[in-house]
């Protein structure tokens, strides 16, 4: 496989793994200014400890949920890719650099 062919392989991948976390964050982006509307309200009526401890296990589930979505997306395994990519565009530009004559 070419280089390009690798490169144009992994950006595939890393745009549907980035499709993937989008909708997700934009799932829990709702869920949370909903929550936050709704929460708000409930607090403001001085709720009872059950309905607090209700709040705390929704809101722990979405914690929970953003916890996981940021270990996909930084696991490292993306930064050593970018760093890899970034090398190998690097490369051929570098060495074409001094084969290209100046105008």
């Amino acid at each position: 496989m070419t280089v390009l062919q690798e490169i144009n392989a992994r950006s595939s991948r890393d745009q549907s793994t980035a499709n993937l976390i989008a909708a997700t964050l934009a799932t829990l982006e709702s869920e949370i200014d909903a929550r936050v509307s709704d929460d708000t309200r409930l607090l403001e009526e001085s709720p009872s400890l059950d309905a607090l401890h209700r709040l705390t296990e929704i809101w722990t589930e979405i914690r929970d949920s953003l916890s996981a979505s940021t270990r996909d997306f930084g696991s490292g395994e993306e930064l050593d890719f970018f760093q890899t990519e970034d090398a190998l565009w690097r490369s051929p530009s570098a060495s074409a650099e001094g084969r290209i004559p100046s105008v």
